[in-house]
């Protein structure tokens, strides 16, 4: 089963998107264009997405172990 990510435009915040194929893949996400300003989904982007997830899953982890910042 896939986990849904949900993505927003580094511009505007909308998330709603135009693909030029089923994305299946970070990769088919590459080039998508935002439906509300029509900004252009770039690699960095989905980097940048990807490390704030895995932050936060590793804060939430420190916290429910009863670590603190």
């Amino acid at each position: 089963m896939a986990d849904i990510i949900p993505f927003s435009c580094t511009h505007c915040g909308s998330e709603t998107f135009t693909a030029s194929s089923p994305v299946k893949t970070y990769k088919d996400f590459l080039g998508a264009v935002c439906a509300k300003c029509g900004a252009v989904v770039k690699e960095d982007d989905i980097k940048k997405k990807g490390l704030k997830i895995a932050d936060d899953l590793v804060r939430d982890a420190f916290k429910k172990a009863g670590f603190t910042d």
